[in-house]
């Protein structure tokens, strides 16, 4: 928030015509707005710099470890389910970094290694079947 540098952007001052508008100049509405622009016309409306609010607070990492852990998605939703889980993070990330590549976005993106650790010995079984149901995933291995 301190350090980027956000250019100011005009102020609609007549009526306009456009194939989409979008609400809101944060990550969700910046997102539609490059995914719906193919052969349309795109117009972003917002009452504050881009990728203010919520966005400039975020750390901004990506990542297929999710709230509920797989194997939990897998008693939930059953394997297959998991997996369809597992592949839209996975699509999701790959847009991003090819949206960065294409737009020639300065964001410092980078793939890294995750690692998750157990908070106790007691809790080596949980890190198993977590392990188990990743490795169930062919979008995660």
């Amino acid at each position: 928030m301190t350090t980027a540098e956000v250019p100011d952007q005009p102020t609609l001052t007549e009526n306009t015509h456009t194939d989409v508008y979008v609400v809101g100049a944060r990550i969700a509405g910046m997102s539609t707005a490059i995914l719906t622009r193919e052969g349309k016309s795109v117009v972003v409306l917002d009452d504050g710099p881009i990728g203010s609010g919520q966005t400039a607070r975020t750390t901004a990492h990506l990542s297929n470890v999710l709230t509920y852990r797989y194997h939990k998605l897998e008693q939930m939703h059953s394997k297959e389910g998991a997996k369809l889980v597992a592949q839209s993070h996975t699509i999701a990330i790959n847009t991003i970094e090819a949206i960065a590549t294409q737009e020639n976005i300065s964001c410092d993106l980078e793939r890294l290694d995750g690692y998750l650790f157990p908070p106790d010995l007691k809790s080596i079984d949980e890190i198993q079947q977590k392990l188990e149901a990743v490795h169930g995933s062919d979008s995660l291995t």
